[in-house]
């Protein structure tokens, strides 16, 4: 029977070889096209050398992991040939759910000449928002003590809070994350708000895997990694887009410990922020940004803490 088992599983290796020289085709006809562009754009030589060594990076994983599954078919020994299966599932196990976490360094932006555009003030109508394709939902509702669940939320039992999407990605490793959280929606709150770094960009740049992997994220990302953690938890979350103030104190040290409020505001506002100060006197008291949060279907009970 063992012999019967290995000889299924060489099957279905050489069946996933032929696949992946399939797979590898289109793979490098998308690297040459993405070098075709590049040297059509004339961009600079890091762009350029970053490819190069995408490529061969690729080329290279490949190559190991073909020579491998030649091993495996080749060889006639049946205790080596399994060994040699034990191998490639350790290299294929290693490729998973790694990402690369880059330091970030403003000094080496491809573009160092950021500006606050003045004119990006943040939307406070609802009408503003509605004419932008932004809806604010569910209907604001108040808690009641002892007398709230999440299915007095208006929409609330709509499966789609609970559904992964590209954004609110419902990996393993979210999976994991929520449950070292103990599925509790306020240790997720505070886990995200002491453990990813907030970065002052605008629009979704990545999704809640990533920003779980790298440790940061500006609020688009964050409120993709805390809804995927809550829905991976069973508890229902959506996204909120709305105005906010921040007191230029909070806000300072918000934006990375800044000694300077307008410093901290234009450079929010040259990420993109839709920004506008609010002034008491001749003072900043306050900065005003978009802001995209969570709001989640939790009881008031005992999840109030």
């Amino acid at each position: 029977m063992q012999g019967a088992a290995t000889i299924d599983t060489e099957q279905q290796l050489q069946q996933l070889q032929a696949q992946l020289q399939t797979l590898d085709q289109q793979i490098m006809a998308d690297f040459n096209d993405i070098g075709r562009h590049i040297t059509e754009k004339q961009l600079s030589d890091s762009i350029q050398q970053r490819q190069q060594d995408a490529v061969a990076t690729y080329q290279n994983a490949y190559n190991d992991l073909i020579s491998q599954l030649n091993s495996i078919t080749t060889e006639t020994d049946i205790p080596r040939k399994q060994q040699s299966i034990q191998t490639l599932k350790a290299t294929l196990a290693s490729y998973q759910f790694k990402r690369s976490q880059q330091p970030f360094d403003p000094e080496q932006l491809l573009n160092r000449s950021l500006k606050p555009k003045l004119d990006n003030t943040p939307k406070q109508q609802e009408a503003d928002f509605t004419r932008a394709g932004l809806h604010n939902t569910p209907h604001i509702q108040l808690a009641a003590l002892g007398d709230f669940t999440f299915d007095k939320l208006a929409g609330a039992s709509d499966p789609a809070y609970l559904a992964a999407t590209p954004e609110v990605s419902l990996s393993q490793s979210i999976k994991d994350q929520a449950q070292t959280l103990n599925y509790d929606p306020v240790t997720i709150y505070h886990w995200v708000r002491n453990n990813i770094e907030w970065q002052p960009t605008w629009g979704a740049m990545q999704n809640a895997d990533l920003t779980l992997s790298s440790g940061r994220g500006n609020s688009f990302d964050i409120a993709s990694l805390t809804i995927a953690l809550l829905r991976a938890s069973q508890i229902p979350a959506r996204y909120v887009h709305g105005t906010i103030d921040i007191p230029e104190v909070n806000f300072r040290n918000w934006a990375g410990g800044f000694a300077n409020i307008n410093a901290a505001a234009d450079f929010a506002a040259s990420g993109g922020i839709p920004t506008t100060s609010v002034t008491r006197g001749e003072q900043i008291s306050k900065v005003r940004i978009e802001h995209i949060w969570v709001e989640a279907a939790i009881d008031y009970q005992p999840s109030r803490k």
